[in-house]
């Protein structure tokens, strides 16, 4: 990586994990930016596209994408950043008031048109289970996970913006980092950047926004922010254990203009499964929808009882193509990966 990249990185905010707790030691200090009033938009998802030669035909035609696959619009929940997801997936206000969430009471779809009934747990892995592709709930092309035998509590990792794909025909690509439980998959927690993934413009840019999934069958989005090809992007996924809250962040170290997205949700999941990078898409049939060259983690941390991790054990692995056999990823060391795809 370049030098003055890497100490751009390393100077970067940390106010989320701060906030949560973690010693200066376990964070880096962070910048003093003028303040600013914070400009957040409540993110629609995209909805299918009826001509999208990818979506398979049992998809409802007015379902929107997700990370998670094909939902009904009833079953995506937007949440403030004063707000918190609870572990019966209701969520709690700042003034103590709780807003019910009805179970989804509609199917969902993975990315190749398996239908998942509501609120059924056939996306958990049965005990000893230790073969369940990412596609058998979501469209990954190439990711680098580990599996470890502890849980996380805190995990970060830094993320250059790509620029936009040449061609721009409705797809949705997303780019993240995250975290789940491998043996019970019900809750999944990301720091998202997407790639046209907000249905409220017709624009195309790219955005960033937290999100997780999927009790009650519903998908749960915080706030989104706008972003630029070049920025440095830095998530975060923290625990707390003194109320049992993960918090997952992402902020635009480039620009102090941009609010840091936020979401809390109170979870007792074991999450030992880490992706450290994953590219995962939605109407994507040709490599000149993708962003073309490398898109950069770099200074991923992953902690277990708030211990850094030297050198966890990363596995490249991949999805479908999506027209792009160029598509792969790249263990570059065991805090840098990078999702490749071919120049078009």
């Amino acid at each position: 990586m370049n030098n003055a990249l890497v100490t751009t990185l390393r100077l970067a905010p940390l106010t989320a994990a701060l906030a949560l707790g973690w010693s200066a030691a376990e964070a880096a200090a962070p910048l003093d930016p003028a303040p600013v009033a914070p400009r957040f938009t409540a993110p629609t998802p995209v909805r299918v596209r009826a001509d999208d030669p990818t979506k398979p035909a049992q998809v409802p035609n007015d379902y929107v994408i997700t990370p998670f696959g094909y939902f009904h619009p009833s079953c995506v929940q937007y949440v403030d950043p004063s707000e918190q997801i609870n572990t019966d997936g209701d969520i709690a206000r700042a003034d103590g008031t709780v807003r019910s969430v009805t179970p989804c009471a509609y199917p969902r779809y993975t990315a190749d048109g398996t239908r998942i009934d509501p609120n059924s747990n056939e996306l958990a892995n049965p005990p000893g289970t230790r073969v369940r592709p990412p596609e058998a709930y979501n469209g990954y092309l190439a990711y680098i996970t580990a599996l470890l035998t502890s849980p996380v509590d805190k995990m970060t990792a830094y993320l250059t913006v790509p620029p936009a794909p040449q061609t721009q025909s409705g797809q949705t690509v997303y780019l993240f980092p995250g975290l789940e439980d491998y043996q019970d998959v019900q809750s999944i927690l990301q720091p998202v950047l997407g790639w046209d993934a907000d249905g409220t413009s017709s624009d195309k840019f790219w955005s960033i926004s937290p999100w997780n999934c999927c009790r009650r069958g519903t998908v749960y989005e915080g706030p989104s922010a706008n972003v630029a090809a070049g920025d440095v992007l830095y998530g975060t996924m923290t625990f707390a254990a003194k109320n049992d809250t993960w918090t997952i962040s992402f902020e635009d170290t480039s620009n102090s203009s941009i609010p840091v997205v936020t979401l809390a949700s109170k979870d007792k999941q074991t999450f030992d499964w880490v992706f450290g990078s994953a590219l995962e898409t939605y109407g994507v049939t040709e490599c000149s929808q993708l962003p073309a060259g490398s898109v950069y983690f770099t200074e991923i941390q992953v902690y277990v009882d708030r211990k850094l991790l030297a050198d966890p054990p990363w596995t490249v692995n991949s999805g479908g193509t999506a027209g792009c056999t160029e598509t792969s990823a790249t263990i570059v060391s065991p805090t840098e990966q990078t999702i490749n795809v071919g120049t078009p």
